[in-house]
């Protein structure tokens, strides 16, 4: 690992080839690995960062940036988010009632549904409230029918 892009380490602070490689010495089963490999690496890294690419722990961690309120830990290892969509609860029409205020985001995790309510549309973010959340173990679904 080397810290040659933070932000937060000073120059003259950041890792140097030869604390890379002195970093790096008897991780092979206590043998070193090829000086001229480990100089190769740390070139490639040099010439460009070492990134990873987003994963379902990244997908669920944004989600939870997202949304405000008491809600349940959403970031563990085991849950992947499915989808997310928008849903409208059928108003009573017997009710007056202002259109668009039963708009809800409902996100449907691998083992979760959370339903939730717009808080605050920018242009480029928006943030949710929490409102529900149901463990779908053990939950049976029933198809709807209005003959």
């Amino acid at each position: 690992n080397t810290d040659m892009y933070s932000p937060n380490v000073k120059p003259e602070r950041k890792m140097k080839l030869e604390d890379f490689i002195k970093n790096l010495r008897g991780v092979d089963n206590g043998q070193d690995i090829p000086r001229d490999l480990l100089v190769a690496i740390y070139g490639r890294i040099q010439k460009w960062e070492l990134r990873t690419n987003d994963d379902h722990v990244s997908q669920v961690q944004a989600v939870e940036r997202m949304v405000i309120g008491k809600k349940p830990v959403l970031s563990l290892p085991h849950r992947r988010l499915v989808c997310c969509c928008q849903l409208f609860e059928v108003p009573d029409p017997n009710r007056a009632q202002r259109s668009g205020v039963h708009q809800r985001e409902v996100f449907l995790f691998n083992d979760l549904l959370m339903v939730t309510k717009i808080y605050q549309k920018k242009k480029t973010s928006v943030m949710y409230s929490f409102r529900q959340s149901f463990p779908l173990l053990d939950m049976q679904v029933h198809t709807f029918q209005n003959t």
